[in-house]
């Protein structure tokens, strides 16, 4: 995971987690 992704998976929203 990385920076942006850990971030996005906090919110729920997971974008760039394909």
């Amino acid at each position: 995971r990385g920076n942006i992704i850990a971030l996005q998976d906090v919110l729920g929203i997971r974008v760039l987690e394909v």
